[in-house]
């Protein structure tokens, strides 16, 4: 026999061995067995559905968990189907409330630093006499409703400026004439102030009544931006009458101060008024 047919006579032996071996595997349940393979058998309910799998094949952590009464592990597919499903209106409803009473915060935020913007800068350019400008329209737009009077007076003070160093130097040329007595005084007016100006008796905790003492005071107080005592100081001068201009100038600063501390604390003290009035 010539070695290409022995060639060929073995590999029809070998692939008629391979073919029986598969039917025996497929076939002989024994056979399966003993080459070490198990054909896996798969039974079906009526209606096509495959068959539970035996308690058996169930995990021993998933039996263990039943048995003890611990949870099990929770599905993920399960918690995606509660997350997608819609929330009751009543909730729904709180949410929206809750995000409109965050945004009415926000917005009584803003408004009140706006407000405190507005305040700042007309004070700047009230104690600069500078005119309010643009921001004479933004400060009636504010506060004009609630406090028309303040508003008023510190255009009336940016109209026509009054500056702390011309009062002070105003109220420095004006020394002799307060500490004098006044220009229609009698003679006996001025000797009985000529008498009590030598000897004064007054309480050591009351402030000195002499008038030098007390025109020293009022500067003092002046230089140190307090009109307000300053004034009150000068009117008990002898000479306030001799004064009577920087009195009403002092007056009208003190007025105007006044009004614009009023605008800073309520645009201070404001919530959502003053950001939805717009």
């Amino acid at each position: 026999m010539s070695l290409s047919r022995r060639i060929l006579l073995g590999l029809i032996l070998l692939l008629a061995g391979f073919a029986l071996a598969i039917y025996l595997v497929s076939n002989w349940d024994t056979g399966a067995r003993w080459l070490g393979l198990e054909r896996a058998e798969i039974t079906t309910e009526a209606g096509g559905e495959p068959a539970p799998p035996p308690p058996d094949a169930i995990a021993p952590s998933r039996l263990l968990a039943e048995e003890e009464g611990t949870p099990t592990p929770p599905d993920p597919v399960a918690e995606a189907e509660a997350e997608a499903i819609p929330a009751p209106a009543g909730d729904i409803t709180d949410r929206v409330a809750s995000l409109e009473r965050a945004l009415i915060r926000a917005e009584g935020s803003a408004g009140r630093a706006d407000g405190l913007l507005v305040a700042f800068a007309a004070r700047r350019a009230i104690e600069r006499g500078l005119p309010l400008g643009y921001l004479e329209p933004l400060l009636v737009d504010r506060f004009g409703n609630n406090h028309e009077a303040a508003v008023a007076q510190i255009i009336r003070g940016s109209r026509d400026p009054i500056l702390l160093k011309s009062l002070v130097e105003q109220y420095e040329t004006l020394g002799s004439e307060l500490r004098a007595p006044p220009p229609d005084a009698g003679v006996g007016e001025r000797i009985s102030r000529w008498f009590g100006s030598l000897i004064t008796v007054y309480d050591a905790s009351q402030p000195n009544p002499r008038p030098r003492a007390r025109y020293e005071r009022a500067l003092v107080d002046l230089r140190l931006g307090n009109v307000d005592s300053a004034l009150a100081e000068t009117m008990r001068l002898p000479g306030a009458d001799a004064a009577a201009d920087w009195v009403a100038r002092a007056r009208s600063y003190v007025a105007t101060q006044n009004a614009l501390d009023q605008v800073e604390a309520a645009a201070l003290l404001a919530r959502e008024d003053y950001a939805t009035s717009r």
